[in-house]
């Protein structure tokens, strides 16, 4: 099982690598996550109690970001910052009802949802509006990536008054791609 080769790895650092015939040695340094108890888990037998002694040398407990009012905004402009930085743009700034309305959600999602919503905020200031619209359905990721493509290949056609040859080499693709 997962928890016996995860046990094995922690006492003798030690792996073998999908496919491989030979272990190699490895030097880790485990930090996990879990939403469930443990040690209620140990109990039932559902986890091993040999792994959870391995893992529980300290416990942090992190409340969930609903709980942790100062949190949302702290992490909301270090997600919107680093999106800004990755897409070298001039970060975003949200306004006072966007503040007021990140800190009066519960984020069921935790972190992680809160973090996509910073994505979808950044994509929708650097896009416009219009490309991400507020309460639209979900897309297919490959729908949305097309939908992109298209703005982007348009906006380039646009800059480059309809020269095909030249809107490719500006966008570094070939000219039958584009």
């Amino acid at each position: 099982s997962m928890q016996v080769k995860l046990l094995r790895a922690i006492q003798e650092k030690k792996i073998r690598p999908i496919g491989g015939q030979q272990e190699i040695a490895v030097d880790l340094r485990i930090l996990s996550a879990t939403h469930k108890n443990l040690a209620q888990m140990v109990d039932a037998g559902h986890f091993r109690q040999d792994l959870y002694y391995r893992i529980n040398v300290i416990e942090l407990k992190i409340p969930p970001l609903r709980d942790r009012d100062g949190d949302v905004l702290i992490l909301a402009e270090a997600f919107l910052q680093k999106l800004a930085q990755d897409w070298q743009m001039t970060p975003p700034v949200l306004s006072a009802a966007a503040r007021q309305q990140l800190q009066a959600y519960g984020f069921p999602g935790n972190v992680r949802e809160l973090a996509n919503a910073a994505d979808r905020f950044v994509l929708g200031h650097w896009l416009g509006p219009a490309a991400v619209a507020a309460g639209a359905p979900a897309q297919p990721l490959p729908d949305q990536v097309a939908a992109f493509e298209r703005m982007v290949i348009a906006q380039e056609l646009e800059r480059q008054d309809g020269n095909v040859v030249a809107a490719a080499d500006a966008l570094g693709v070939p000219r039958k791609t584009l």
